[in-house]
């Protein structure tokens, strides 16, 4: 066990290189969203991992059978659109299912396409499961966030390294430059070292460093600037991470300002989802389903929960609308009576006067 923890072993992660970091933050996100969806009933041939990342990743995938077995592969679209505008034919090739290469499969879109007679030859016919209606995936987003943040995360490498040395050291001979940079050096990796030359306390010159007086309130914009973008990537993935430029704690009201910015995209998604689930019903007679899961549920049902109860109370306000409307009509009712009796009492007052005099 010790072995694997050895240095040889680590795959460490260069700063200086961009592309590395980019793909860094793509498959720990796309990782995560390995969690996004829950579906049930999938044939034992298309295990979860493969469908949802080939839908997330290149933002469709087919599903068809081939020799009695269902499988699930991308492909590339083929043939004329029909009458919504929408591929026909996808062109499937997969040297890794038995006896199948490269096969042309024609998409069921659940109802007779029209417009689309054609001459063009097709194996067999599946059902086409898309992430989104443009079929995008989730790439777009994942990569141009994660390029935000590379860009913050090397902006806050520089500034952290800057902060190291509050003085620029001016070298009178090589001895002293070499000392300077071997002590830089140590700096930049984290060492603590001495610097020996002789008498360089005597000779050393140095001139304070412009970029250490404006380290701390630089880094921590930066700190804020990665806040902002985490919350907006988290948001558009469904997430809720709020961003909040105050130093104190929030309200809860401020928790959930940006809340119905989670429900758009991630509905959309589901919805696509289970619209394939029903083609494949149609056209297979498989009961395959899916629904969110993990944090995305619970964020869900969260929701559904307070809006259960903001429908409730609402009632429960129309209901107390009603009984005060009952009870003023009722007290208008009784002053009304009380006025007649109380005029009828004065004519017939009036009227034993009369008798009187």
């Amino acid at each position: 066990m010790k072995s694997f923890f050895k240095d040889e072993n680590i795959q460490h992660i260069d700063f200086e290189d961009k592309k590395a970091l980019i793909r860094f933050h793509l498959l720990k996100t796309f990782m995560l969203c390995q969690s996004m969806f829950e579906w049930k009933g999938l044939p034992k041939t298309i295990p979860q991992r493969a469908l949802e990342l080939n839908i997330q990743r290149t933002g469709a995938t087919n599903f068809f059978k081939w020799e009695g077995e269902y499988y699930q592969s991308f492909g590339n679209n083929s043939g004329t659109l029909n009458y919504n505008y929408l591929p026909t034919y996808s062109i499937i090739a997969n040297p890794y299912i038995k006896n199948f290469q490269s096969k042309t499969m024609k998409i069921y879109y659940g109802t007779e396409v029209q417009g689309t007679e054609q001459s063009i030859k097709y194996d067999f016919e599946g059902v086409r499961i898309v992430n989104d209606a443009l079929s995008l995936g989730l790439l777009p987003i994942i990569d141009y966030y994660s390029q935000l943040l590379v860009e913050n995360v090397i902006s806050k490498k520089v500034v952290t390294i800057n902060s190291r040395a509050m003085n620029v050291f001016i070298a009178g001979d090589d001895n002293m430059k070499n000392s300077f940079e071997e002590f830089m050096k140590s700096l930049k990796n984290g060492d603590l070292k001495a610097i020996l030359a002789k008498n360089i306390m005597k000779e050393a010159q140095t001139l304070p460093f412009s970029g250490s007086s404006s380290s701390a309130r630089t880094l921590s914009e930066l700190i804020e600037d990665q806040q902002y973008i985490k919350a907006s990537f988290y948001n558009d993935l469904g997430l809720n991470a709020n961003y909040n430029m105050k130093r104190e704690s929030i309200t809860s009201n401020e928790a959930q300002l940006n809340e119905d910015a989670l429900l758009p995209n991630t509905d959309h998604w589901l919805k696509m989802r289970r619209e394939g689930c029903q083609y494949i019903k149609e056209l297979f007679g498989l009961d395959i389903s899916v629904d969110f899961s993990s944090a995305w549920k619970q964020k869900r049902e969260e929701i559904e929960e307070v809006t259960e109860e903001i429908a409730e109370k609402a009632l429960e306000d129309e209901n107390v609308e009603e009984v005060d409307e009952m009870l003023n009509e009722e007290v208008q009712a009784t002053e009304q009576d009380e006025e007649v009796q109380a005029t009828e009492q004065d004519d017939e007052d009036e009227r034993e006067g009369k008798k009187d005099d």
